[in-house]
């Protein structure tokens, strides 16, 4: 697209905006028109910090394993009296945090994985909505012009 034809678009679409301002049923359409609009961005807003806010979590936990990994590991470097029959409990310990980790990092990804989906289907219904909302607009601009050519024919 050219800068001409965006300019006229531009226009156009003022002088659309300025029909709406003047009609009580366009402004009326357009109000619910930017409503919905809205609701559907806030979800969708709220699912992608939901996501940010999981992904965060997901890195602290392992943040929290490796220090807990590097704390046991420093305490069985330091100990005196750890002998061959003795190494049971630390192993114990450190293969202990390693599945709670990996098991809540499984289920944290588990979560973030379906609101992605979830998201990119709200995306997708929000766009067609849009799509759908406009086509319907447009027709409710066309019927208007229609009816006030028909009223100012009926002057005449």
């Amino acid at each position: 697209m050219t800068t001409v034809e965006a300019a006229d678009l531009e226009r156009g679409m003022l002088i659309k905006m300025q029909e709406i301002e003047h009609e009580p049923s366009l402004k009326w359409a357009h109000g619910i028109w930017q409503s919905r609009e809205a609701q559907l961005k806030k979800g969708i807003d709220n699912h992608e910090s939901r996501v940010s806010n999981l992904t965060n979590e997901i890195y602290q936990l392992l943040g929290f394993a490796s220090a807990f990994q590097g704390l046991l590991l420093t305490a069985v470097a330091q100990a005196t009296q750890l002998k061959c029959h003795n190494v049971g409990i630390p192993l114990a310990l450190s293969l202990f945090a390693t599945v709670v980790t990996l098991a809540g990092v499984w289920q944290k990804k588990g979560i973030v994985t379906k609101l992605k989906r979830t998201l990119s289907t709200e995306d997708l219904v929000r766009q067609v909505r849009t799509v759908f909302l406009s086509t319907n607009f447009v027709f409710l601009l066309f019927s208007l012009s229609i009816l006030r050519s028909l009223q100012l024919s009926q002057l005449f």
